[in-house]
C-alpha cells in the first residue's frame, strides 16, 4: 500500500512525518561534508564534529518522536479496529 492509497488519516500523518524525518537525517551528511569544505582548516574538526553530532542527535530525537509518539503504528488504537479481551468478547 502506498501513501496515496492509505485511508487512515493517522497513518498518512505518520508516513508524512517519517518521510520528512528520514529526509532530514539523510541530508545531514552531505551538508556536513559541504560545510567541511567551507570552514577554515584550523576550525574544521571542531565545527564539523559539532554539526555532525547535533544532526545525529536531532535525527535520533525525531525517530524516537515518530516511533514512540501518538501517531506510532505500534499503539493499539492505531493498529487494530476492534480490541478484544482475553475471553474473546468485544471491548
Amino acid at each position: 500500500m502506498t501513501y496515496s492509497q492509505e485511508l487512515k488519516l493517522t497513518h498518512r500523518k505518520f508516513y508524512k512525518i517519517l518521510g520528512v524525518s528520514t529526509s532530514f537525517w539523510a541530508l545531514s551528511l552531505p551538508i556536513t561534508v559541504l560545510l567541511a569544505f567551507l570552514v577554515a582548516p584550523h576550525l574544521r574538526y571542531k565545527i564539523v564534529t559539532t554539526v555532525e553530532l547535533a544532526a545525529r542527535f536531532a535525527g535520533q530525537l525525531l525517530m524516537n518522536m515518530v516511533f514512540l509518539g501518538p501517531l506510532s503504528p505500534a499503539l493499539a488504537e492505531n493498529s487494530y479496529s476492534a480490541t478484544r479481551n482475553l475471553l474473546g468478547s468485544a471491548a
